[in-house]
């Protein structure tokens, strides 16, 4: 039973998350600029109106870079580390699915961490790895991958691992051109990366 001093929580999101705060966090432009004007650091880029023009601004912030949709969350229609025409090409039409406007950012190399800051005080934090499977000798990726989804632990975190596996699509593209999507590979040590961004929404891996 809930009690009167109870609080709802859902993700991160709390009953007194303000509708205003949410709108300006699930804008990334917005937040950037805000970030921007009281002296936080953020990466170059901005808008764009087509793929063209993705790629133009790709070139002008400087590879590698990230393309994502400027509303949204849960890493949906995000692609990180993009190095070619091609692949901004295809990570902008899968921003674009997600919703009418695509950012190009300049890509930070280096881990993802995930805060939890209630009032002046950090609280908790923990790094996400990209997900990611290890070769055992015998299993092509796609094996590998549907084992990882199989795995029961995955069952008990938030969504369940198992609905994961539509979410990695875009992975699949980014590193299809690199022969590796059916490769059995002969040392059992080798690691494949499946998607870039470290999410937990579309596969990765919280580490407190």
């Amino acid at each position: 039973m809930a009690g009167a001093r109870a609080s709802d929580v859902l993700a991160a999101e709390t009953d007194r998350t303000s509708a205003i705060g949410e709108s300006i966090a699930q804008d990334k432009e917005l937040t950037k600029l805000l970030l921007r004007s009281v002296g936080v650091p953020v990466p170059a880029g901005g808008p764009v109106k087509d793929a063209d023009e993705a790629w133009e601004l790709a070139q002008e912030v400087g590879v590698p870079v990230v393309l994502k949709p400027q509303h949204g969350n849960q890493g949906r229609g995000v692609a990180v580390n993009l190095t070619t025409r091609e692949q901004v090409l295809a990570a902008y039409q899968a921003a674009r699915a997600e919703g009418s406007s695509v950012l190009v950012e300049r890509f930070a190399q280096g881990a993802d961490h995930r805060l939890l800051v209630v009032g002046d005080r950090m609280i908790a934090a923990a790094r996400r790895d990209p997900p990611q499977v290890q070769g055992d000798g015998r299993s092509t990726v796609a094996e590998l991958v549907a084992a990882v989804n199989a795995d029961p632990a995955g069952e008990k975190t938030i969504p369940p691992r198992s609905a994961r596996c539509d979410l990695m699509r875009l992975g699949w593209r980014c590193w299809k051109s690199r022969a590796t999507r059916l490769i059995r590979f002969r040392r059992p040590e080798t690691q494949v990366l499946l998607r870039q961004n470290g999410n937990l929404s579309t596969g990765a891996r919280p580490l407190t």
